[in-house]
């Protein structure tokens, strides 16, 4: 997804476009930087969805994001389909 205008509308990344992707949940702290979730995976863009680069990915498929919450890009918390609460750090 890629956004240019702080999140009014949005458009594909041909980035994900190539990935078999399920989105579960995207967050935003400002413009640019976002992070967006999808199976077992968490992807972050620092670029207002330009580019997206795998952040997370989880082998055994448990950190998957149903929801995430970030106060800034370095700290968030993200809660998976068990209801598992993990905290984020960069």
């Amino acid at each position: 997804m890629i956004t240019k205008n702080g999140g009014t509308t949005w458009q594909t990344s041909d980035y994900l476009k190539t990935e078999s992707f399920g989105t579960t949940c995207v967050y935003f702290t400002d413009k640019n930087n976002g992070w967006i979730s999808g199976g077992s995976n968490i992807y972050k863009t620092s670029n207002g969805g330009e580019n997206w680069i795998l952040d997370y990915s989880s082998s055994t498929g448990t950190i998957g994001a149903n929801d995430m919450y970030f106060l800034n890009e370095n700290c968030g918390w993200l809660i998976n389909w068990e209801g598992q609460i993990y905290k984020y750090t960069n």
